[in-house]
C-alpha cells in the first residue's frame, strides 16, 4: 500500500494533527488525493474490466495514463 493511501486512511480516522503532529501542507494534500483517486479508478476498472470501464469513463483512463507517465520519470 502506498504511504499516501495509508496516510489518507489514518487522517480520516484520527485527523492530520494526530498523524503528522501538524496541519497538512498543500503538496501533501494533493499527493494523498491523487493516490486515493488512482486507487478508486483501479478498483473500479478491475471489477468491471478495463475495456468496458474506460469506454464509459475516458477521464479515468487519462488519469491512469498520466500517472504511469509521471512515475516512469520520477
Amino acid at each position: 500500500m502506498p504511504d499516501e493511501i495509508e496516510a489518507g486512511r489514518l487522517i480520516n480516522r484520527y485527523g492530520a494533527t494526530a498523524v503528522y503532529g501538524r496541519p497538512l501542507g498543500i503538496s501533501e494534500m494533493r499527493r494523498i488525493n491523487l493516490a486515493e483517486n488512482v486507487e478508486r479508478v483501479s478498483r473500479r476498472w478491475q471489477a468491471k474490466g478495463a475495456g468496458a470501464w474506460f469506454a464509459e469513463h475516458p477521464e479515468d483512463q487519462r488519469l491512469l495514463q498520466w500517472v504511469v507517465k509521471v512515475t516512469k520519470h520520477a
